[in-house]
């Protein structure tokens, strides 16, 4: 492996800190020996908790990291089993370079040996003596590998294969990294798979995984979405009862509904990775040849670590609970399971929202479309697209997504024309949104403010002078008015017209 300059420079740092033998551990271990790049690098260190903040506070604080272009931040993740990061961060968000972590963790137990039997699954039970790792100028050579019975065969097998059953009942949160853990080392042409009984030691013990934290459920779940090959992953939790136990809102017996969400989960993997929309989509046109802004809307919900794309993976996961239920639920409701699914798993309260709100208004886009005509070239109204786009801020992208999945499942594959004029529709709605200066509805700027309200027509701060604006912008919106004239006119008439409201006679 070819380390980094500020990735050396740390080791370094750590391997001079001690005599004792220092090793590297777990996932960088395994991931180099693949071939796959790891940044982030886990250390396991002999000796009593605090040693590890020892150490990490000794890598930021022995080197003048700026002039590498990093910032370095320590920090305890367990004081108690002693364990703690060390977080770089390129100072130049614009870098090429990528931020990475240098995790150090007390050995479990008297040596590293002692110390692997502790672990999760064979191939995460892989160590390698820093010192030697240093001196082979970062390469891996296999015989100096330490390891549990099995762990570089299982590599070598791509099979997941827990350590013991005492190991999963100790910390039931492996279950999930089991599941995660596959999706992430699959590949199309290279699938890893689990060895036989782990799914059935997993289905054993699926009571306990309740007593995993909601934050590290939370946490392993979503990184699981976004590991790729979702719906295997789904399918597996169903199938060991994980799933039922975590989100029981989605138990189904018949498994008809729980066929549905699968089905949505697919379709939403395929319209987002090229790859997988080709295997899973024959025959139907790609969204970029019709979409204006597609991969730039992709890109948006990829960035800032995929927080987006996760949130919408939570959305459609749960779009599909009134199906689960015996009684009918309208979407308020719909949404009402979502924010309470959420709300338990402890994502914070602005995710909570976002998930609740995009399963409330997943179908909206289905009722523009029902006045939208691609063969007579009859676009969306522009007042109810300004609304949409006004109203779902700043969810408009997760709709836009979620709503080509619904029609995909509702719909047959054959009915290509029909998939075409969804996807007209959804360009149709972008543009509105994202488009030039000549096609946006919203994000102009404004013609009138509040206070030039208030002093023009003498009137009190308070909800009719939010009323008022709310008119002018639909009003501008759709081009009804241009100018502050035109606004201040307008807002007289709407004021008239409120006047004459009030002192018509009751039909009493």
């Amino acid at each position: 492996m070819n380390l980094r300059l500020p990735q050396r420079k740390a080791l370094e740092i750590v391997a001079r800190s001690q005599p004792r033998e220092i090793y590297l551990v777990g996932g960088f271990v395994r991931d180099t020996l693949l071939g796959r790049e790891s940044a982030d690098i886990d250390l396991g260190v002999p000796g009593e908790p605090p040693k590890a903040m020892a150490i990490a506070r000794r890598v930021a604080n022995q080197h003048r990291w700026e002039s590498l272009g990093y910032r370095v931040s320590p920090f305890s993740l367990d004081s108690v089993f002693g364990v703690a990061r060390v977080v770089f961060t390129p100072l130049n968000e614009e870098s090429q370079e990528k931020g990475f972590y240098l995790d150090v963790a007390v050995l479990g137990g008297d040596n590293i040996q002692t110390d692997l039997a502790q672990r999760d699954f064979t191939v995460n039970a892989l160590a390698l003596p820093l010192d030697k790792f240093l001196a082979a100028d970062g390469t891996l050579p296999l015989e100096e590998v330490l390891e549990t019975p099995g762990g570089k065969a299982d590599l070598k097998g791509q099979i997941i294969r827990p350590i013991g059953e005492k190991n999963l009942q100790a910390d039931p949160l492996r279950m999930l990294r089991g599941i995660r853990l596959r999706a992430q080392l699959s590949s199309k042409t290279s699938p890893w798979e689990f060895a036989d009984g782990t799914l059935d030691l997993f289905k054993k013990h699926c009571t306990l995984i309740n007593r995993s934290a909601a934050e590290r459920v939370r946490e392993e779940l979503t990184k699981t979405w976004l590991a790729g090959d979702v719906a295997h992953s789904l399918q597996l939790l169903e199938e060991c009862d994980l799933l039922m136990r975590l989100i029981p809102e989605l138990k189904d017996d018949t498994h008809n509904s729980f066929r549905k969400t699968v089905n949505l989960i697919e379709r939403l993997e395929g319209l987002i990775t090229p790859t997988e929309f080709s295997e899973k989509n024959q025959g139907i046109a790609h969204p970029e040849k019709f979409i204006k802004g597609w991969s730039e809307m992709l890109a948006d919900l990829e960035a800032n670590g995929r927080e987006r794309l996760g949130i919408l993976y939570w959305a459609t996961l749960l779009s599909n609970t009134a199906n689960f239920c015996q009684e009918a639920l309208t979407p308020t409701n719909e949404a009402e399971v979502a924010h309470k699914i959420m709300t338990r798993l402890r994502f914070s309260r602005e995710t909570t929202v976002r998930v609740a709100a995009i399963v409330q208004h997943q179908a909206w886009i289905e009722e523009l479309g029902q006045d939208f005509d691609l063969t007579s070239g009859k676009d969306v109204d522009k007042l109810a697209a300004y609304r949409f786009l006004r109203d779902t801020q700043p969810i408009q992208f997760e709709l836009f997504v979620l709503s080509l999945v619904r029609y995909a499942v509702a719909n047959s594959t054959n009915n290509l024309r029909g998939w075409e004029q969804h996807l007209a529709l959804v360009d149709s709605l972008l543009r509105k949104y994202k488009g030039n200066a000549e096609e946006r509805l919203i994000g102009k700027p404004r013609l009138i403010e509040g206070k030039q309200l208030t002093g023009l027509l003498n009137l009190n701060p308070g909800p009719l002078v939010g009323q008022l604006l709310r008119k002018i912008n639909e009003a501008q919106a759709i081009g009804q008015i241009h100018t502050s004239e035109e606004a201040l006119e307008l807002a007289n008439q709407l004021l008239e017209e409120l006047k004459l409201l009030e002192t018509a006679p009751s039909g009493d």
